[in-house]
Formats: structure tokens, sequence, C-alpha cells
């Protein structure tokens, strides 16, 4: 899950209400290959308007932690949301509990406009299960590689 931990920013809803917006780097691999952990500075803004398919939300969980996924469905009162990443969905998020979305990020050091063409057509493309799948496969194949090759280095 692409989180941002409560411990290191005790106030994200309040922060976010008061400003209108709030920029942050992203804890998790979730929202790969979109935003990278600790790479990526995600720029957030306060939610106005119901949230579209595709777009990507800030909510509460059901933990209490600040989660930041995709909309894959939207329903009468609530999303299903799931992140780009991951092949579980959190079903049912009340709208109450999403509080912003995702309005761009830093690709390192370029800005990404969510409202671009290119940005929309490539997280349409990527959202089509296929080609998520073999994504997710290739990374998690490449992760567990990687780990057994450095212990075996040490």
């Amino acid at each position: 899950m692409s989180k941002i931990y409560a411990t290191k920013i005790p106030n994200a809803k309040e922060i976010l209400e008061k400003n209108g917006c709030y920029c942050t780097k992203v804890v998790g691999i979730s929202m790969n290959p979109f935003i990278w952990q600790s790479r990526d500075t995600v720029f957030i803004v306060k939610k106005t308007a119901r949230l579209k398919k595709y777009d990507v939300a800030f909510f509460i969980s059901h933990k209490g932690d600040c989660v930041l996924h995709r909309v894959k469905k939207v329903r009468k009162n609530s999303y299903d949301i799931i992140g780009d990443n991951n092949f579980y969905m959190d079903k049912f998020v009340p709208e109450g509990n999403v509080i912003g979305v995702l309005e761009g990020y830093y690709k390192r050091d370029k800005y990404i406009k969510c409202s671009s063409r290119l940005y929309k057509f490539k997280t349409r493309l990527y959202c089509f299960f296929p080609i998520k799948a073999v994504f997710i496969f290739f990374n998690r194949v490449g992760r567990k590689l990687n780990k057994m090759f450095s212990k075996k280095e040490k």
C-alpha cells in the first residue's frame, strides 16, 4: 500500500483541509509503476467533487492510515479502490473517507499532471488487467531474485 504514515505526518487530514493541498514522498510500492517509493513526490489536493474511475484517491483506510490508490469503480456512496501494483481491492471505501485526490506528481525532477492526455492514456492502458498482471508478476519475480542474489553475496 502506498501509505503516508501517521507517524511521519501526524495531521495529514488537517493540513489538507487547512491548505487545500500538500506534497509528500510516498512510502510503499502499491502505486508502482507510476509512483515510486522514496523517489517521487505526490501533489494532493482537497477533494471538492465526486471522484471518477481512474482518479487516484487519498483516503483514510479502516486501519486509520492515509492511503493513495486508484479508483476502480464508483458506487452510489462509496468507491472500490486498488493500488496499481496490487491484485486485492479496497471495496466500499465510504465517500467520507476520501479526503483528497492526486493532482500530479514529480517523477524525479519532471512534473506529471494527472489531467494530461499522455498520463490518462498510460494509466488506462496499464489498468487493462492482462498488462497489469504481467507487470506485477515480473516486478515480484525480479524483487525475489534480487533478494536471493544479494543474500548469496553476503
